[in-house]
């Protein structure tokens, strides 16, 4: 990092009054301004009346800000770029701007920034400083290391970035738009009805029929097993030559006729 950059400028927490600084008035960016690389400008507090500063740490459009601590270990390091401003503001003490060098775009440096190769190096630097887990040291932020291509791939690529990236803005605009207009709506409506201005009898026969329920399917019994088959008896033992004696002595166990005609 310290080749790509002239300088790293680091600003003042002086006791500031928790309102948005007006007209006649400056105020200080909070430490949660750039997170997640977004510039939020609103992110300040006003600074008391005759407060004395550095003019060199008023914040300018294009700026590079990069969040040096955060509650959240998540946001330590977020960076974002000034697009536009409403406010006079100044740098705080936990944010660092970055002054880049001729040899690197602005935008290319805070698209490379907001990738992973990034965040695990201010990882890495924020759990190795002992006692400061959620701030990154300015030595550690010189010592990051990035990969930097020609200047004309550089600005081809922040040009596709920012095709790309410009819808899916507009769609995340669009839908925050349309959730403020069914919140207001929501609103009117409720009041709308509580005061009387809506008779909800008449509302209610305009809305549509709601579908019949479906009963849920009946189920079927469980299929009966088939019994089980009892074995057959098991004849006792010698009950064959039972009935072999018997048909060999006749029914009644006599002689038969011939015997008795000899006897006679």
């Amino acid at each position: 990092m310290k080749s790509l950059v002239n300088g790293i400028d680091q600003g003042v927490s002086p006791q500031a009054e928790n309102h948005l600084a007006d007209e006649g008035s400056w105020g200080v960016l909070k430490a949660g301004c750039v997170n997640e690389g977004v510039f939020r400008e609103r992110e300040h507090k006003r600074l008391p009346p005759g407060f004395d500063f550095d003019p060199k740490l008023a914040v300018g459009v294009g700026d590079v800000l990069v969040s040096r601590a955060s509650g959240s270990p998540r946001l330590v390091g977020s960076v974002a770029r000034v697009r536009r401003l409403s406010y006079r503001l100044i740098l705080s003490d936990k944010t660092f701007r970055l002054s880049i060098g001729a040899s690197a775009i602005p935008d290319f440096i805070v698209y490379s920034v907001n990738c992973r190769g990034y965040r695990n190096q201010v990882e890495e630097a924020i759990s190795g400083a002992e006692g400061l887990a959620n701030n990154l040291p300015l030595s550690a932020l010189r010592a990051f290391v990035f990969l930097l291509p020609p200047l004309p791939e550089q600005t081809a690529i922040v040009e596709y970035l920012d095709a790309q990236t410009g819808k899916i803005d507009h769609a995340a605009d669009a839908a925050r738009r349309e959730i403020e207009l069914l919140k207001e709506f929501r609103t009117r409506l409720i009041a709308d009805v509580v005061t009387g201005k809506v008779d909800v009898r008449e509302v209610a026969v305009r809305l549509p029929e709601e579908p019949p329920e479906e009963e849920p399917p009946e189920e079927e019994p469980p299929e009966e097993e088939p019994p089980e088959e009892e074995p057959p008896e098991e004849e006792p033992p010698g009950a064959d030559l039972e009935d072999v004696a018997e048909n060999d002595n006749g029914e009644d166990g006599g002689f038969s006729s011939d015997e008795e005609d000899a006897d006679g």
